[in-house]
């Protein structure tokens, strides 16, 4: 049941692309700012930490590559002060990832700020779609073909 619970909750988009002996898999998970993070905060609400730890019980670490911790904003406040809110959060998911045993290696994070919208922010649903936190997961899988 939690499964399907972080599958509503959560955007996946897979993206493969194939090669001779590996096929490259890409998830990008989507965490939405407003249910996961405190108010102009980094703090992970207790509804972000469940969608994380239903993440993580997901995870096959044997054979990711990396994880990109993506962290955004809308364009409310300034650039400044938006970027290292992005930066926060992001470095957030990812200490909470940490703690939850995934390996530091695996784990990067990067802050956009207001920089990357994916809705309009002159609207108040478009700014709340903007405020999130994006997981790339980058997994290789060996594939023969013979």
């Amino acid at each position: 049941m939690k499964k399907i619970a972080m599958i509503t909750h959560i955007l996946f988009v897979l993206i493969f692309v194939g090669c001779s002996s590996h096929l490259t898999k890409i998830q990008k998970l989507t965490l939405k700012g407003d249910t996961n993070f405190e108010l102009n905060n980094a703090n992970l609400t207790n509804a972000g930490r469940i969608q994380l730890d239903n993440l993580i019980d997901f995870l096959d670490i044997s054979i990711i590559s990396n994880i990109t911790i993506i962290g955004h904003t809308d364009s409310q406040g300034t650039d400044e002060y938006n970027q290292k809110l992005s930066e926060k959060r992001a470095e957030s998911v990812k200490i909470y990832m940490l703690l939850k045993g995934i390996p530091n290696n695996l784990l990067s994070t990067i802050g956009m700020g207001e920089n990357d919208p994916i809705a309009d922010n002159s609207t108040l649903l478009g700014r709340a779609l903007n405020r999130r936190v994006s997981i790339e997961i980058t997994t290789f899988e060996k594939k023969t073909f013979y």
